[in-house]
């Protein structure tokens, strides 16, 4: 992802000449920096990084950059400072009269009380809590909400002006660095008493950087220099010399002073290259052509990680993730190394294109190789340098000044093969092998010979001194050596066989004893023995390898090295564990490593392109940081939201996306991530992987929980998890209140529909009560008149029988009699129809009530003698009246005709019906009328007209008005 770019210098050794080249790696715009022009760094509290740039702020979270400009609400892309003033709240000092405020993701303006904010150049807080501002306006204290200036004077003259860095050394004192420019005509630094607002002491000097033994470091026009501290002390800002080991920088003028945390002191050399001084005085300088395209840097910064950052104007910023890796692409001079070797305090190099041999002990030499014999499996032995070339072995010999011979060395004819590796054993003894032989040289020649059957790519030896041949046949063999009997000097003690599946390209043992085993696709195997079986214990890319192709391996007291395709790997170990470290993948040195040798505190690696990369000792002192691993925010939709405990979703905007975070910087890329969601159907976890984001889609309604856990490369650090509670509510039609509306709303339409049953059910047996009632009634009645009315008449029968049966047996008249009981017969005929007409369902009508009624009345008046008009519609509605309805009504009119019959003496009577909602009968005659206050006693007609209509709801009402007019009205439910 980030380019990888490289630096010179020279290394290690005295006369070591040699191209170096640190692994720096750079980011730019293409990386997602909002601008390459990089004034300054900040690290905040949870580790990350904010570029200051000239085009606004990036903020770097090991995942991603987050950009601000003025677009965002930046006053100016010009960035002097930034301070973190809280949780997720920082202040953003840009190159304008204004501080801005970055919360929660969003720009904002501070304003204070006074409306007034200097051009900021930096903010400081001491100790004490207070917070000064170093500004193109002076110096300023912010209180009270307010930025308070304070006097900056020197001898009555006033030089607050483009002040850019100030330091506190303890409560009262502080430095304060002045730029030229304004009244000032040089960059100078001043110790001021903040407390006093008074300058104390002054210096021509531009920037300083601190030791960690608390020296101040001042870049001044005739050099560096340091405060001294005991003058400081005394309120004196005194400068002397640098200690002696620093004579050879002490004249440099340089524009910045770094000091690591290793020591190191970084500044510009004087040809304005970036420069490394070590505590013992060592420079190395990193010419701008090796590193970068621009020579002059503007910062450094190291992060809390120990990685150091070098920040330029013109072309981004660079890392520097580790300084005891080095690759050389010119070492001693040798542009092409084909082999190299470590043994006897002497570190050998070749290079078979020139032929030349480096050899390095106490001293450093370089030697030709005369014959035009390219060799190869150099080994330094105790009895002389030997080496092979296809078929011949050969042994090096000083041939002249400077130049060593081949010499061959003599063998069996019948056992020519081609050599491939070679090994020294414990006697001093040249052990080469080849396609199908292990040859051991003593003395000059091959004076022993084993079968091997297969070629083995390196030979390796246990602390007992038997040389083990790990082949391509899948066999391993294990050969003692037997310096008594040259002829039989390697005999075959033990063979295992290998698993087929595993093809074996390395083999070495550690300090322990222990076998391993490089494999070509199956990584590295840790082997046990028991009898005649070998068991295997795996470790590959799970366990944190950098390739499955393991092309060589070494060790030295602590550490096992493994060379593959992608650069070097070292496993650790302790008495828990084993722990693997990718060592070259911090600077992207991915390179194919064809062999490893060790050497005292130093591992050197030879890669196919005939380069080398030397690994040191780690200087850097344990760190105590621990990376901080959260969620940088989240997008639905659109909308970016920034991160809280919990979140909540509409069932439409289901469909989140959650960006994580690990704050370091050591291989960031390497980092991997993996979730798992609680709550739905899947609940396992993800496959780890590089990207630091996951994305959900239509996520149904429900509860949730996000787990996000994050590894860290080679296990530097402990893996990290957190959990994010996520609800994504249902539709309203599925929510618990509306169900349990809908629930209310059922329950009570079936509380209404029940109770509407019930009534119903209850009304039905209601009417069939009623009806049974009625029935009842009507059988009452019937019997009550026909007990009344025809019991009586036919007691009047059987009376007047018996008086006509005396009559007759006396002989006497009985025509009065028996005229008397056909009157009373024809009465009781009359009310028999009567009562026959209300039982008749088919008289149940308007129509049938009137016709029944004005048959009778007409009848009725005709034969007593009065004369009757009886007025009715043409037309009746049909409508359904029952026989009690009926039956009150006509005997109402009945016994209103009988009245007027017997006492109103009227010779004309009108009844009038008419039919509406109600049905209303009048009878009016022209008698004399009712007196109302001379009713006989006792006599109960009109009371009973007024029962009987009002028991079938209806009104009845008497005028007199030229006789008497009866009203009946009752409704008949139209």
């Amino acid at each position: 992802m980030f380019a990888a770019i490289f630096v010179c210098g020279c290394f290690l050794f005295p006369s070591l000449v040699c191209s170096q080249q640190y692994p720096f790696i750079t980011y730019t715009r293409k990386d997602g920096l909002i601008s390459n022009r990089v004034r300054k760094m900040y690290q905040d509290s949870s580790g990350r990084l904010f570029f200051l740039t000239h085009g606004g702020l990036s903020i770097y979270d090991g995942a991603r950059f987050t950009n601000y400009s003025t677009e965002d609400g930046l006053r100016n892309e010009l960035i002097n400072d930034v301070m973190e003033m809280d949780n997720d709240s920082f202040w953003i000092a840009t190159n304008a009269p204004e501080i801005n405020c970055l919360v929660r993701g969003k720009i904002t303006k501070i304003t204070t009380a006074d409306g007034f904010c200097p051009v900021v150049n930096q903010l400081y807080r001491n100790k004490q809590g207070l917070l000064f501002a170093a500004a193109d306006q002076g110096l300023f204290l912010f209180e009270s909400n307010r930025f308070k200036h304070l006097q900056f004077s020197s001898d009555g003259k006033d030089v607050g002006s483009f002040l850019h860095r100030i330091e506190a050394i303890n409560d009262e004192l502080m430095l304060v660095q002045v730029d030229a420019g304004g009244i000032n005509e040089h960059s100078t630094l001043f110790l001021y008493n903040y407390k006093l607002q008074k300058i104390i002491s002054s210096a021509r000097a531009g920037d300083f950087g601190t030791k960690s033994a608390g020296l101040y470091w001042v870049m001044t026009e005739n050099g560096l220099r340091l405060i001294d501290v005991n003058e400081l002390r005394q309120n004196k800002l005194q400068l002397r010399p640098l200690p002696f080991c620093y004579k050879s920088i002490a004249t440099w003028v340089t524009n910045y002073v770094f000091f690591d945390r290793d020591g190191d002191l970084w500044l510009g050399s004087p040809d304005n290259f970036l420069a490394k001084c070590d505590p013992q005085g060592k420079v190395t300088v990193f010419h701008s052509e090796k590193i970068l395209s621009e020579a002059l840097a503007s910062e450094i910064f190291q992060d809390r990680e120990g990685i150091l950052w070098i920040n330029f104007l013109q072309n981004g910023a660079s890392k520097l993730p580790t300084t005891n890796v080095s690759l050389y692409d010119g070492v001693f001079g040798l542009r092409n190394v084909s082999d190299m070797s470590c043994g006897h305090g002497r570190l050998i190099f070749y290079d078979a294109i020139s032929n030349k041999l480096v050899l390095s002990d106490n001293s450093t030499r370089t030697y030709s190789v005369t014959g035009n014999v390219p060799v190869f499996g150099i080994t330094s032995t105790t009895k002389g340098i030997l080496a092979f070339s296809g078929p011949d072995i050969y042994k090096l010999v000083p041939g002249g000044t400077n130049i060593l011979k081949p010499v061959k060395v003599k063998m069996d004819n019948a056992r020519i093969q081609t050599y491939n590796t070679a090994i020294e054993d414990n006697n001093g003894n040249y052990i080469a092998s080849g396609e199908k032989y292990l040859a051991a040289v003593i003395d000059g020649s091959v004076a022993s010979c084993a079968p091997i059957n297969f070629v083995v790519d390196q030979l390796a030896k246990d602390r007992s001194g038997n040389i083990w041949v790990a082949n391509r046949g899948h066999q391993l063999m294990k050969f003692s050596v037997h310096p008594e009997t040259p002829e039989k000097y390697l005999h075959l003690e033990r063979q295992y066989q290998i698993p087929e599946s595993i093809n074996v390209r390395a083999a070495t043992f550690d300090s322990s004893n222990t076998l391993w085993i490089g494999s070509r696709e199956d990584g590295l195997f840790e082997a046990t023995f028991s009898n005649d079986k070998i068991s295997l214990l795996q470790f590959s890319t799970r366990e944190g390898l950098n390739d499955h192709f393991i092309s060589y391996l070494a060790c030295d007291e602590n550490n096992l090295w493994c060379g593959s395709p992608s650069g070097v790997d070292k496993l650790s170990f302790s008495k828990d564990n084993a722990s693997i470290v990718n060592v070259t993948a911090p600077g992207n040195l991915f390179r194919r490593i064809s062999k490893i040798i060790v050497r005292g505190d130093s591992v050197w690696a030879l890669t196919g392109e005939g380069m080398i990369i030397q690994i040191s000792a780690e200087k850097r002192k344990r760190i105590n940081y621990t990376p901080h691993f959260f969620l940088a925010y989240l997008k639905n939709g659109r909308d970016t939201i920034q991160p809280a405990s919990s979140y909540k979703f509409s069932h439409v905007d289901n469909n989140p996306t959650f960006y994580f975070a690990a704050t370091s910087f050591l291989q960031e890329t390497q980092i991997r991530y993996k979730f798992r969601l609680n709550g739905g159907s899947d609940t396992t976890w993800s496959d780890p992987s590089s990207n630091a984001f996951i994305s959900f889609s239509n996520l149904p309604p429900g509860r949730y929980s996000l787990q996000a856990r994050v590894s860290f490369p080679s296990a530097r650090y402990a893996d990290q998890a957190i959990e994010i509670p996520l609800t994504i509510l249902p539709p309203w039609w599925e929510t618990t209140w509306f169900r349990m509306f809908v629930v209310i709303c059922v329950a009570a339409m079936s509380y209404v529909a029940v109770k509407a049953y019930v009534r119903r059910k209850l009304a039905k047996q209601r009417v069939i009560l009623e009806r049974q009632q009625a029935i009842q009634k009507e059988r009452t009645r019937i019997a009550t008149d026909m007990h009344d009315d025809l019991g009586a008449g036919l007691s009047r029968i059987k009376f007047l029988s018996e008086i006509v049966k005396l009559k007759q047996q006396s002989k006497q008249d009985t025509e009065e009699h028996v005229s008397r009981i056909g009157d009373y017969a024809k009465e009781m005929i009359g009310k028999m129809g009567e009562i026959v007409w209300a039982l008749n369902e088919k008289n149940d009508s308007i129509g049938s009530l009137v016709a029944y009624t004005r048959l009778y009345a007409a009848e009725y008046l005709a034969q007593n003698g009065i004369a009757g008009n009886v007025q009715t519609p043409e037309n009746f509605p049909d409508v359904f009246l029952t026989g009690e309805i009926r039956r009150n009504i006509f005997l109402t009119v009945k016994e209103a005709l009988h009245n007027v019959v017997k006492h109103a003496n009227a010779d004309t009577v009108v009844m009038n019906v008419s039919v509406g909602n109600n049905i209303m009968i009048t009878i009016s005659d022209n008698g004399i009328g009712i007196d109302r206050d001379n009713i006989r006693p006792f006599s109960n007609g009109i009371t009973n007209m007024q029962k009987r209509i009002h028991e079938i709801g209806g009104t009845l009402e008497i005028k007199n008005s030229n006789g008497t007019s009866v009203c009946i009205e009752v409704p008949i439910g139209l």
